[in-house]
């Protein structure tokens, strides 16, 4: 099978090999821009929308809320390659989803406040995955049309 140059090009930048440059960093200035519309929509999807499907009011924020450590981890490493930022943000998005099984009373007092509560969650459910794959698929799309500056 042939790959076309643009094809190539993204597979580069999700998996370089050893003899392709380090890609170009991540432009901060955007993902700092796309952070704050992340956080403002997820917290919107959450606050705003009182008695909407499911789909809108906790999916759509889960989704989101990976897209936003998809961006926490691009802001720490702007020249990591594409493979190893979703692996760190998809493992920190499926530690917390786990960590909702535990239970004690600190880290469920932890959770009483309302930012922790959107930070931690509460209740485990297999079904986030997917919406945390669907996050971070998205935010593989961002990071290829946006992030990246061209320009050295």
């Amino acid at each position: 099978m042939r790959f076309s140059p643009a094809q190539v090009r993204v597979i580069e930048m999700a998996i370089p090999s050893p003899s392709t440059p380090p890609p170009a960093p991540r432009r901060r200035g955007t993902v700092v821009l796309l952070l704050a519309v992340v956080v403002t929509l997820g917290l919107a999807s959450r606050l705003l929308f009182p008695g909407y499907p499911r789909l809108i009011t906790k999916d759509a924020g889960d989704a989101l809320w990976a897209i936003m450590f998809y961006l926490l981890v691009s802001l720490a490493g702007p020249r990591l390659a594409i493979a190893p930022v979703v692996a760190i943000a998809f493992a920190i998005t499926a530690g917390i989803e786990f960590f909702k099984l535990h239970r004690a009373p600190w880290i469920d007092a932890v959770r009483d406040v309302k930012v922790m509560s959107f930070l931690l969650g509460r209740v485990f459910g297999w079904h986030n995955f997917i919406a945390y794959a669907i996050g971070t698929a998205a935010a593989v799309v961002i990071d290829l049309a946006l992030l990246r500056n061209t320009r050295r």
